[in-house]
């Protein structure tokens, strides 16, 4: 088949015409070499996505989406529907119903009254993510009772159960990391091996998704051990075990998802200091959509990555941290007055500079492009990177972004009222 580059069609259409500019091609032949070539490169394109997750990340999840829907999937459990039927790589309105009984049969109480709860506050960062791991400051505000943990006796062994992870296991199985690594640390550092009990843990914010999911699981099942066995904690102890707990996921935190988990507070945080948190007394609450991308992030992996490239060019990294910590204070101002133009627009930047450090990713860049096209003043990452979640401010417009994101396939973390504190020397 041959291409036409000369004719009355093409003078009669402007963008043949522009097109042909821009190919910047001689003759038909040129013109035909060269939509072979994008040809190809498409197919080669679908290859990729077959062979990897692309399909599964883009059109499958639409395609769960809609099975979920026409299962009558209740609202509030259609992501997590979604996300197991992807998991399990099983797609049917059979398979939706047969999700919606599992999650509803594992969320009831054992039946006996529990001998001990405790709960925890997730975290969405704000402004500066990687650089709070070189003490500058970081705004931070919590996600209440993102996770509630709750203790049951049992005769048999110590049982970890969360329905929402997909995750139940036994003390004493494969537990190098993960949140059964996190349970055995608390249960030695508290002298608990000889008890024998079940913990069920009600999590509504995904694991490894930027959220704090790791600090606040760990604060909740301390403060359910605490409250079954009246050891007397208080939320300082609570929050130094929380910190060791992160090492185990983070390897080296800064502190600041543990330290939203016990206190629920917003903050402005330092990793060191003599004002290292101070408590932020907010007049309204931000107008935020948050939205996770269906991928994991490794906060060890990409901090690791982060120190890597900064002992590799440490002042051009130095300069990046400076103007985030600016960025940040400027940010907590305009968070205090309620000045979201102000905020929107300093997420932006922020989302550039940690662009730069090379921890967003393709579908991270697609997220925050649809919340900004959807009408947020600002959208940015949040969290470490390399997969994980967005946050975006959405004044006026909450309704129109978390929309268009569930819409291309992402879900929307929804149902928190993000709440304020005092400000207070921590």
């Amino acid at each position: 088949v041959r291409m036409g580059t000369v004719g009355g069609s093409v003078k009669a259409n402007p963008a043949a015409a522009a097109g042909l500019c821009i190919a910047a091609v001689s003759s038909s032949q040129e013109l035909g070499e060269l939509m072979t070539a994008v040809g190809l490169a498409q197919n080669l394109a679908a290859l990729k996505a077959l062979a990897t997750d692309g399909i599964q990340r883009g059109h499958m999840r639409l395609h769960a989406r809609s099975v979920a829907l026409a299962a009558d999937v209740p609202r509030h459990l259609q992501d997590r529907v979604v996300r197991s039927m992807i998991d399990s790589e099983r797609i049917s309105e059979s398979k939706a119903r047969q999700i919606v009984a599992e999650i509803e049969s594992a969320q009831r109480d054992p039946g006996d009254t529990a001998l001990g709860r405790g709960s925890a506050s997730g975290k969405v960062i704000l402004l500066g993510e990687h650089a709070v791991v070189y003490g500058r400051p970081a705004v931070a505000l919590p996600l209440p009772e993102a996770i509630s943990a709750s203790l049951y006796a049992s005769s048999s062994g110590t049982t970890l159960r969360i329905p929402s992870w997909n995750l139940e296991q036994e003390l004493g199985q494969d537990a190098a990391d993960g949140a059964m690594a996190l349970l055995q640390l608390v249960i030695r550092h508290l002298g608990l091996e000889s008890q024998r009990f079940l913990m069920h843990v009600d999590a509504r914010i995904p694991p490894a998704a930027g959220l704090g999911a790791s600090a606040a699981l760990a604060v909740a099942m301390i403060r359910a051990l605490d409250s079954a066995y009246s050891l007397g904690m208080n939320d300082k102890t609570v929050n130094d075990l929380a910190f060791e707990c992160e090492t185990i996921s983070h390897g080296t935190p800064s502190g600041i998802d543990n330290s939203v988990a016990v206190s629920g507070k917003a903050m402005v945080f330092r990793r060191k200091g003599p004002r290292r948190i101070r408590e932020l007394s907010l007049d309204r609450l931000p107008p935020l959509v948050i939205a996770w991308s269906g991928t994991r992030g490794s906060t060890r992996q990409q901090v690791e990555a982060v120190r890597e490239r900064w002992l590799k060019a440490k002042a051009a990294h130095e300069r990046i941290f400076d103007e985030i910590g600016q960025i940040s204070l400027e940010g907590a101002r305009a968070l205090g007055k309620g000045d979201d133009a102000r905020l929107g627009s300093l997420m932006n930047i922020a989302h550039g500079l940690l662009n730069a450090l090379q921890v967003s990713t393709p579908l991270i860049e697609e997220m925050v492009d649809i919340a900004r096209s959807g009408g947020a003043a600002g959208a940015k990452l949040t969290g470490a990177g390399g997969g994980g979640s967005i946050v975006a401010l959405c004044p006026g417009t909450t309704e129109e972004v978390s929309g268009a994101l569930s819409a291309a396939g992402f879900e929307v973390i929804s149902g928190f009222a993000v709440t304020g504190g005092r400000d207070e020397q921590g």
